[in-house]
């Protein structure tokens, strides 16, 4: 079974706030409807909380933003 219902990658042009209010907003919104979500995060200090290629193989879904 898979850890992560949904993967979810968010960003913006300067990766400061808008990166970080859309991953807490899908981890709430998925906490609400109780899906198991990680979001790897594109901001201004680099790459955090990236997938391992397991995560992505066993993932229901990914998310863009």
């Amino acid at each position: 079974m898979a850890k992560y219902q949904i993967l979810a990658v968010t960003g913006c042009l300067t990766g400061i706030v808008h990166t970080y209010i859309t991953q807490k907003a899908m981890e709430g919104t998925a906490k609400k409807q109780n899906v198991s979500i990680k979001v790897e995060t594109h901001g201004q200090t680099g790459i955090k909380n990236n997938f391992t290629a397991e995560e992505i193989e066993q993932t229901q879904g990914i998310i863009i933003v």
